[in-house]
Parts: structure tokens; sequence; C-alpha cells
């Protein structure tokens, strides 16, 4: 149900009121079960105090929805509320990691004093554990680094064979109740200090993934990448198109091609038409969202000028070219999202009809028009984002040294890649099954370049692999 709750939070899109009311709700789950119990109890973690001691709860920093709670404040700009969270979370940490009645740092192999016997029927059976190798006579009962064990067990059971979770009682002083009683006058031993390191039974020296070792890693990994200054977000990638963004504009059936406007004038009439991508202004244009969807398109080599369509003509075949900026409907463009980064553009002065490359050219200098919408590769554009504000800011607040990619998750065309200055990179892209997808690199500034995939990306994980002079770093990148 949390993850739940964080995949909505962050979701785009979701109703304001509703998250408005989700909000409240997991504050209150995080100031019940996260912060009062760490704040009123005596042994200063956090998790539902109601739940008895069985499945870890001695052991485990339960409180990932702390976590949850923490990253949604802090996004809202909800500072004091966040901090609280972030410090409940570290202190539940800090209890698990040796500061605990017992000094038991509850990851095997890690601290002074750690769990000793951890049961795992794979680990006892396996020949490669006895000591004096296989067919030895004695096992090395010492559990593996990283292990977490379910710990201390509820003392409501009266069977008390060496399989009982309570077996290791039996012997302890004063006698710890097995009626059924273990909490209140009754119990004699403050349940946190009932820990024995029996490795044979089952219960309190198992461990389990959704128990035990996923919580503890979640948490643990967390609170490292918080010191580490690893919990900033990337850069969002945009939600549809970005007003001011700069983009170029590819047309899907020839995606080597760029929207050009002809030598790079700055004339009005100036001819549009395609060319082979060059990175120059000619072929990147300012979009100015005038709402609905419909767009105003400035080539960068001509600032006040924008994407016209000739003597307000509505015929198929009319010219398209760039004018002065007039404010008026055959310079606005509806862009129609088809997917993948993909749209359709239409002119508002002649509806229905589509930016098109005139009978599908592939070639430098092929004619760009408009003409009845077809829903085809030749009246479709791939838009991918060269800069923005939110992208300037993004790259003004990486640490030094630090290899950024964006947009990161990208639709699958060109990204672009940002490095030291001083270094002078070679490219590697891959896919999650280590093979090496071709792609042409472009300098578009120093240490920015454009990475253009020779092929279209499918969805899934890529790794860019970047070496320099200085060593070689290693970046994921999802594609959608």
């Amino acid at each position: 149900v949390l993850w739940g709750v964080h995949n909505f939070l962050w979701a785009s899109g979701a109703n304001a009121s509703t998250v408005t009311t989700v909000m409240t709700r997991l504050n209150t789950k995080v100031d019940n079960d996260l912060v009062n119990p760490a704040e009123l109890r005596a042994m200063r973690f956090g998790d539902t105090q109601s739940m008895p001691m069985l499945i870890g709860q001695a052991t485990t920093p339960r409180v990932w929805f702390g976590v949850i709670g923490y990253l949604a404040n802090r996004d809202r700009g909800n500072t004091a509320k966040a901090t609280s969270y972030l410090n409940a979370v570290s202190t539940t940490a800090d209890y698990f990691l040796g500061g605990n009645p017992l000094n038991m740092c509850w990851v095997s192999g890690v601290g002074e004093r750690s769990p000793l016997g951890v049961f795992h029927l794979d680990w006892f059976a396996s020949d490669n554990l006895y000591v004096n190798g296989p067919g030895g006579n004695r096992k090395d009962i010492r559990a593996k680094r990283g292990f977490v064990p379910y710990g201390i067990w509820r003392s409501d059971r009266s069977d008390w064979g060496w399989w009982s979770p309570v077996f290791g009682h039996k012997t302890a002083y004063p006698a710890i109740p097995t009626n059924g009683v273990n909490t209140g006058t009754a119990c004699t031993w403050p349940g946190h200090e009932m820990y024995f390191d029996d490795r044979n039974a089952p219960l309190p020296a198992e461990n389990t993934i959704h128990q035990t070792q996923g919580p503890s890693a979640l948490i643990y990994g967390f609170l490292y990448a918080v010191a580490s200054g690893g919990t900033t977000p990337p850069p969002p990638p945009p939600a549809g198109l970005i007003n001011g963004g700069i983009y170029e504009i590819a047309p899907t059936h020839a995606l080597g091609m760029r929207l050009d406007v002809n030598a790079a004038s700055n004339a009005n009439g100036a001819n549009v038409h395609i060319w082979t991508a060059n990175g120059t202004s000619a072929q990147r244009w300012k979009l100015f969202d005038v709402g609905s969807g419909v767009y105003e398109l400035e080539p960068q080599c001509a600032i006040g000028k924008r994407l016209d369509v000739v003597g307000w003509g509505t015929a198929d075949g009319t010219n398209v070219d760039i004018w002065q900026d007039v404010d008026q409907a055959n310079e606005r463009w509806k862009l129609i999202d088809v997917g993948g980064g993909n749209y359709e553009l239409e002119p508002q002065n002649a509806i229905g009809k589509r930016l098109d490359v005139n009978n599908w050219g592939t070639t430098d200098g092929s004619n760009v028009q408009i003409w009845q919408g077809a829903g085809q590769a030749n009246q479709r554009w791939r838009f991918t984002l060269v800069s923005s504000a939110r992208m300037a800011a993004s790259l003004e607040d990486k640490a030094p040294g630090q290899l950024l990619v964006y947009p990161n998750p990208s639709q699958g065309g060109a990204f672009q890649v940002s490095l030291p200055k001083s270094q002078k990179p070679l490219f590697l892209l891959t896919n999650s099954l280590g093979q090496t997808i071709p792609v042409a690199s472009q300098q578009l500034g120093d240490g920015h370049y454009q990475l253009t995939p020779r092929t279209n990306l499918a969805s899934g994980l890529y790794f860019i692999r970047v070496k320099t002079t200085d060593g070689e770093q290693v970046s994921k990148m999802v594609v959608h």
C-alpha cells in the first residue's frame, strides 16, 4: 500500500485534492508509527508499537514509510516535517546498528558484536562449509556477512525442544514467562534484551527478503545516499514539451535529418526544408506555449521570426517559411502527441493539415509544406530537447566531475551528456545484455555533448560509459 502511495504522489497529473488528502494521511502514519515511538519509547526506534516481536521487529529498521514521508515532504518544501522524519529514520537505524541494550549490530559480520548463527538450510547442508573440507566433522556456524535475522521472538510458546524459538529462554534468570504473557509486570525481562544465538531454532535465527533483508537494505542504503548527497533527484523528464525549451526536430521517416532554415537565413521568407543534422542554430527551434497545446516555433538563427505558412495558405502543398512574429494563426501550430516523443504539427489557419515533408524526401533540401493529415511518418516529427531553463539549472547544480545524462528517462532519441570541461571523452552505449549500440556524438559546448543512437532504442535500461584521460564513468539511462 505504501509503495502505491509513493507512486501516486510522484505521478504526473495527480488530482491536487487527492494529493492533499494522501499527504495528510501519510504524515499521520509517519507521526504515529515513527516519530512518536522513537521519541517516547526507551528503545528509541520507530515501528508500529502494537506489533509483537516475531518477524524482525527487534532487529530490522522497518520504517520505509518514514523514507516516503521524508521524500514527499522534502519535495513539497515542508522542510521542518521532512527533517523530523529523516532524524527519526536515522535514530531507528542507529538503534539496530548497535545503540540497543545488547550493543548488537543486527547485521551478521558487521561491527564488534553481531549475530553468529543464522538459520539457512542450504548453508547447513553444504559440504563446503565443513571446516576440515568435504567429509570433515565440524561445520563453521558463523554467519556470512550481511544477514539480518528475525532475532527476539515473542515468549508465548510452551514447547521446549531445541527447535523452539524460546528454547534459549529455558535457562534464563530471572525466568521468562511462556504462558502467553509477554507484556506488563508479569514479564520480568525487557523484550529487547531477550536474544540467544541459536541457529537451530528457525524462527529467531531465520531471515527473509521481504521481512528483514529488504527493509534493512532500503533504510541503510537510503541513509548512506543522504550522507553522500545522493538523494537529490535528477531533473525529471519533461512532462510533454517545455515552454521555452529549445529542440531539434527530426522527421520520423528520416531521423538523421532536421527541420532546417535554408542557409541559416534570418530574412522574412527564408525557406524551411530538411537537412542532415549538424547542430547549428538553423536546426534549433524554441517553443512558446500559447495555450491549449498550441505553440509558436522560433528558429534560433533568426530570433523574433516564426515558423510560418506562406500567405495564410490552406491548400495541400502550400509552402512553409519563416516570418516576423505577428501573433497570427498561420504562425501557430498545435502539437499533437502521437507517442515516443513524436508529434504532428497542425497549422492553426488550416485545421486538418499537417507539417509535411514533400514526397517523403530524405535528402538534403527536401522541401517542407503543409498537407492533409494522413498519419504517416513524413508528417510526424521527433522533438529532442537541446536546452531549457530546467536543464541549465541542473547543469549548474551538478557536482564537479559528475557525469550527467539528460533527459533521463528518455524517449529513445538523442540525449545529452555533461562532463568536466577539460575532458576529451570516448562514448560507449550498451543495453542490459552488454550489446553495444552505435551512437553519433556531437559537441554542443565545452563539456557538453549530444549523443544520437544510430537506431531507435527499445524500452529498457541502458548504460552510458564515458572514458576520458581522467578515468571512466558509467551512468544508467532508462528508455520509455
